[in-house]
């Protein structure tokens, strides 16, 4: 490309570059300096297109639509300050390994340093958490730029003035995206060469781990399959997070643990378990903080498709399921039997805690928990279901009906903030255009409230808001009232706001609720503070009591 290129022309290329290497969705949030771009695409067909003006959201957003199709999703901001506020979806990105593209407008090199207008330092502004960066001025060989199938890619690209300088032409992706979603494939999770140090700590684990509990985090769906099928033939008690896609399924019955999370102290581990095998994201699990304090002699293998260990203590990156399964392929399975007794002893265990859980919100129906739990059995397992953090995914991993099947549930369990949930939740429902539900706190919605302006009039949106004034998570961690950030907000007026029907919730009859449902709701959870306090209150003790 020549020293003469335009700015619309390096545009133009640039979007065809992207779309031939699989990009064929762009939120957008237009100013002056990316003009070029917001031009080309204005006059483009057959990609996704929607526009923003909150780059934070977008960059949610398409962490969403990445998360639920698997594909790179692109957002585009203009100069300055506009590219900063894409950190937060950058370090989730990062952390979940989602295939995400960042296309920031800049000022001319030389402005850098300078402090002029909307002039900042945005090549390596976001640090560690971007897999591949282009400082793009011309002229520049767009044939060579590539991006990460999993996590971030930044494209920062220089627009001299006048920005607008030239014509633009039509340009119809549509015929090009067609052929890259029919060339697309999705790899078998078996096919890996599996290297001799995989192989040796796989060996050295099952060779020291005779009673071992398996964590499954969130799963990818074509590691599902392979992983149920490892679990049915290992026989080892399994805590299955929701995430997981698997957690109802009927074939694991007889292994679950279901009693949650805070059903399994430290010194209850250590009567029926002598390791942790660890498959998918890292935990939710209270257990898993363990390994790191009080249970740091435990032997821990973890295997995910992404290389973090999830323990400070365990510099060891995953082993990824291909290496896994390529293991258990060629090993006699008689060697990894989990040990019977002290799986019967751990399951007869659990069916103890589960008694004294059931027994806790039958006395206490109007506590949050409870209503959890209705909820779960409410919602269609057809639909999409978007859990929040902090609370939220504790409460559904332990009170969840195992009756009803949700298969499909997401969380941003990389970085595991309350940030952009909503806006995240919104990009997962946009793209998997079903009815969609999100369940999330108080504090997190007031954190992402702009996002409904971006909500489609068009989809089966649900937003279910535990209200409980606070961050009620810290109350049984700390005794100052200052971690809760209290407060008596209620969100009828935030529906108004944004054009959603909205439904007051303080018990959880399924008529109330689901014959004022409509298209697009609220739905504001109002448990008995009380009866939710004495719940926590009389679980924590059982759970410590064993």
């Amino acid at each position: 490309m020549g020293l003469q290129m335009k700015n619309i022309e390096m545009a133009q290329v640039l979007f065809e570059r992207l779309v031939s290497i699989g990009v064929s969705r762009f939120c957008f949030c237009a100013g002056a300096r990316n003009a070029p771009l917001i031009e080309v695409l204005d006059h483009s067909r057959g990609i996704f297109q929607k526009s923003f003006f909150d780059e934070r959201s977008a960059g949610f957003f398409a962490l969403g639509m990445a998360k639920q199709s698997g594909e790179a999703a692109a957002v585009i901001t203009t100069s300055g300050t506009a590219v900063a506020e894409l950190l937060p979806a950058v370090i989730e990105a990062y952390y979940s390994g989602q295939p995400l593209v960042l296309i920031t407008a800049d000022r001319p090199r030389a402005y850098r340093g300078s402090a002029a207008p909307q002039a900042i330092e945005q090549v390596g502004i976001f640090s560690a958490y971007t897999k591949i960066v282009y400082d793009i001025e011309a002229p520049f060989d767009f044939a060579t730029l590539n991006i990460a199938q999993a996590g971030v890619t930044h494209i920062n690209i220089c627009f001299s003035e006048p920005l607008i300088d030239g014509s633009v032409e039509t340009l119809d992706f549509s015929y090009g995206r067609q052929k890259l979603n029919q060339a697309k494939s999705m790899a078998d999770p078996c096919e890996n060469n599996l290297s001799d140090i995989e192989s040796s700590r796989i060996e050295r684990f099952f060779s020291h781990v005779k009673k071992p509990l398996v964590i499954v985090g969130g799963l990818l769906p074509q590691t599902r399959g392979a992983t149920l099928e490892f679990l049915l033939s290992l026989k080892a008690p399994v805590y299955l997070e929701a995430p997981s896609g698997i957690r109802e399924d009927p074939r694991l019955a007889h292994l679950k643990l279901r009693s949650g999370s805070d059903g399994l102290s430290a010194k209850e581990f250590e009567r029926s378990f002598d390791g942790v095998l660890r498959m998918g994201s890292v935990p939710t699990f209270r257990l898993w903080r363990d390994l790191d304090l009080s249970l740091q002699h435990v032997p821990v293998l973890s295997v995910h498709d992404l290389p973090f260990s999830g323990l400070a203590r365990e510099k060891t990156p995953a082993i990824n399921f291909a290496s896994f399964f390529s293991f258990q392929s060629r090993e006699t399975k008689t060697r990894q039997h989990a040990d019977d007794v002290s799986r019967e002893n751990a399951l007869q265990d659990d069916e103890k805690g589960m008694n004294r859980f059931e027994n806790l919100i039958s006395n206490f129906k109007h506590s949050e928990v409870a209503m959890v739990r209705r909820l779960s059995e409410m919602i269609p397992s057809t639909a999409l279901v978007f859990l929040g953090n902090s609370l939220p995914i504790r409460e559904w991993d332990l009170a969840a009906s195992y009756e009803v099947a949700h298969p499909e549930i997401f969380a941003n369990r990389g970085a595991n903030g309350i940030d952009g949930l909503i806006s995240t939740f919104l990009g997962v429902a946009t793209t998997a255009k079903k009815e969609s539900w999100l369940i999330l706190g108080d504090l997190s919605a007031l954190y992402d409230l702009n996002a409904l302006a971006i909500a489609s009039p068009d989809e089966k949106l649900r937003i279910v808001v535990i209200n409980n004034y606070g961050g009620q998570i810290f109350s049984r961690l700390f005794r100052s009232d200052k971690f809760l950030n209290s407060h008596r907000f209620a969100f009828s007026h935030w529906a108004e706001m944004f054009g959603f029907e909205y439904v007051r919730c303080e018990n959880m009859s399924a008529d109330k609720v689901f014959s004022s449902v409509g298209q697009r709701t609220i739905i504001e959870l109002l448990s008995d503070e009380t009866e939710s306090a004495e719940f926590w209150r009389q679980w924590s003790r059982s759970a410590t009591q064993g």
